[in-house]
Parts: C-alpha cells; structure tokens; sequence
C-alpha cells in the first residue's frame, strides 16, 4: 500500500474512533481536538490535512 494512502486510513480510522468516544461523552471537546492536532502531526495525512486547513 502507498504511504501516502496508509496515512490517510490510519488518520481517518483514528480520527473515527475518537469520534465515537467524543459522542459517547467519553472525551471532552477539549482532549478530541488536542487529539485531532497529535494525530495529524502523527500521520501527515495530505488530503485530510488540506481539508483540515481549509475549514479554519
């Protein structure tokens, strides 16, 4: 798989995670959007963080 692509799954299917548990009140705000930031430093996903870019 490229590593490109690898990173953008790994991203989103962590990000997803941390979703569910912001849903089920068991992450505040807060700690999931510290969370969001580590996760792309962590995996520099290219589509996700242009995304991330254009919405702020």
């Amino acid at each position: 798989m490229d590593k490109q692509i690898k990173s953008e799954t790994d991203y989103q299917l962590s990000l997803n995670l941390m979703k569910s548990l912001l849903s089920k009140k068991l992450l505040t705000l807060e700690e999931f959007e510290d969370i969001k930031k580590k996760l792309l430093k962590k995996y520099q996903p290219y589509i996700s963080t242009l995304l991330e870019n254009k919405l702020d």
